[in-house]
């Protein structure tokens, strides 16, 4: 089989892309987790109540979701690349319910 190098080049383009992808997003989720344990609760007998700033988890939550959708859409066209240039394809994998 004949090297393709536009598939290749592709490809290692596409991996750089999405490596970056994948740390952006731990970053957002890592944020979005940190604003909602913020506003967790208080011991119980407490008499303090802590605010919860929904406008900023939906901004943190609206980030997270673009930069996946944008992951995967990197992910799905490295795939389609991934067979004309003999690599791997990347293996995507639903969370484990709680």
């Amino acid at each position: 089989m004949e090297t393709n190098y536009e598939a290749l080049g592709r490809c290692k383009k596409l991996s750089q892309e999405i490596e970056t992808l994948k740390a952006t997003r731990q970053r957002a989720f890592a944020d979005l987790r940190g604003q909602l344990a913020a506003s967790g609760s208080p011991p119980i007998m407490s008499s303090t109540v802590i605010t919860f700033n929904a406008d900023e988890a939906y901004k943190k939550l609206k980030a997270l979701e673009a930069t996946d959708l944008e992951l995967m859409q990197a992910i799905a066209e490295y795939n389609e690349w991934a067979p004309q240039a003999d690599e791997r394809l990347i293996a995507l994998k639903a969370p484990r319910e709680s």
